[in-house]
């Protein structure tokens, strides 16, 4: 509202009690604003109009009154005021306080850009990029939004790098866009910060490569509490990339982000917890934060859970269990784990043998690209009929598959799972040597297809 008000109040006239009345706005003394303000807007003054209205509008230092608001900026507006130009053209566009009406809005917001309000100037390049109550129209967005920009106006200063990426209403130039994406990060936004530091990190997208700057916008990012900021800080902590190398701070960062939700900080944690990289090797810490992931809807987190009870990884082996987030994974249509399904089926492995179904994941495994042992296959299509091969590419052009969370719901599996007993072990302290080598674990060999895998990846 303060913001309103100084806009309103900006271009006031040398006129007794408006240079009164701005500064109490600003600094929120709003009886003191009402006191100077009342007395001029009676006498239509179109400055004191806008202002006053701006305090009705928010129900500041007066009990919050909207047609007493739209009234005064309607005032304001016709004695040509461009901040209230700009208000009444918000509440059409908007339809809320106002009967929605586009032709007015553009109307009145054309007026107030064309007073240079950098507020009305951006969101009517919104409408012309848009194509919203005018015809569309990217060059003149994009000089709208420009102008707006060149006083700093955050949301113009981010839009800028949009347009520059993409070529919308000017060349591209990602030079450009990192100019307009830099200010915007320096200016406080943290989807600006994210984006800046992720360019910075690769050296790419017109920016030069710059490790410690980009752990700075990191940092930034995450301290406002952008989740995906908190993940890439940890990672640069975990790496000693841009920063000085810190495992337990990696880890911390991490699990910020794991707690609000995000999948890929899960993974980090897994496989960490699996490796024993940067951190202690846990396996059954590992399998916990893979069946979160699972939980968020990964699906390659639910086939590492599947794995580690095959091998017996922190828990007792379990080939009943394994053998169920094998098939959520499956049932998503990873093909790794339609194979490893097929087989168990086939086999009898933690399941009742049911050669046709295997025969079906296999199939279905075989068409994404995933390569099946020969004697599996043969064994799988021994005695077949006809009949029911037709069958199965019958259910196969019909399969589609299932979301992670409705594949744990048919199979009965979720994050409770973790809470089994674990197998009595001696957490590996984590090694320089365990950071750099290459996987030991198993995880990284025959059971998953290099096509589709990506299992263990941090990133």
């Amino acid at each position: 509202a303060a913001i309103m008000g100084s806009l309103l109040l900006a271009a006031c006239p040398a006129v007794a009690g408006l240079k009164e009345a701005q500064k109490a706005v600003i600094e929120k003394d709003y009886e003191t604003a009402l006191k100077e303000l009342t007395p001029l807007a009676a006498e239509k003054n179109p400055v004191a109009m806008a202002a006053l209205g701006s305090l009705y509008e928010q129900g500041h230092g007066v009990e919050q009154d909207m047609a007493k608001a739209i009234d005064l900026f309607t005032g304001a507006a016709d004695a040509g005021h461009p901040g209230a130009q700009y208000r009444l053209g918000m509440m059409r566009l908007e339809g809320k306080t106002l009967e929605q009406d586009i032709e007015k809005a553009v109307s009145l917001l054309t007026k107030s850009a064309d007073a240079k309000v950098n507020v009305a100037q951006y969101q009517l390049g919104q409408l012309y990029a848009s194509g919203t109550g005018v015809e569309k129209d990217d060059k003149k967005a994009f000089t709208l939004i420009r102008e707006a920009a060149r006083t700093d106006l955050l949301p113009a200063m981010y839009t800028m790098v949009g347009f520059y990426d993409q070529g919308i209403g000017t060349e591209v130039n990602q030079k450009n866009a990192v100019f307009w994406l830099r200010k915007s990060a320096e200016s406080g936004l943290p989807i600006a910060q994210l984006a800046l530091a992720q360019r910075l990190e690769k050296g790419e997208g017109g920016a030069e490569k710059d490790s410690e700057e980009a752990v700075r916008f990191y940092r930034a990012a995450a301290t406002a509490g952008l989740v995906p900021g908190a993940y890439k800080l940890g990672l640069s902590y975990l790496r000693g990339t841009g920063i000085v190398q810190d495992w337990v701070a990696g880890e911390a960062w991490l699990e910020r982000a794991a707690d609000s939700g995000f999948a890929p900080a899960m993974m980090a944690l897994g496989e960490g917890r699996l490796k024993g990289k940067f951190m202690h090797r846990d396996f059954a810490e590992a399998r916990r934060w893979y069946i979160a992931a699972a939980g968020t809807g990964d699906a390659q987190a639910a086939y590492n859970v599947a794995l580690l009870y095959e091998r017996g990884m922190g828990v007792d082996a379990d080939p009943v269990s394994a053998f169920k987030w094998f098939r959520v994974s499956a049932a998503t249509g990873l093909p790794p784990a339609q194979r490893q399904v097929g087989e168990a089926l086939v086999t009898g492995k933690g399941v009742e043998a049911d050669q046709l179904d295997g025969l079906r994941w296999l199939i279905l495994a075989e068409l994404q690209g995933e390569e099946i042992a020969a004697e599996i296959m043969d064994k799988a299509r021994a005695g077949v009929s006809e009949d029911a091969l037709l069958n199965i590419d019958k259910e196969i052009t019909e399969w589609r598959p299932l979301t992670v969370t409705e594949a744990m719901v048919a199979e009965g599996v979720g994050p409770e799972a973790a809470d089994v007993a674990k197998v009595e072990e001696t957490p590996a302290a984590p090694t320089q040597t365990d950071a750099t080598n290459a996987d030991t674990s198993g995880f990284g060999g025959a059971s998953a297809s290099p096509k589709s895998r990506r299992a263990l990846n941090a990133e």
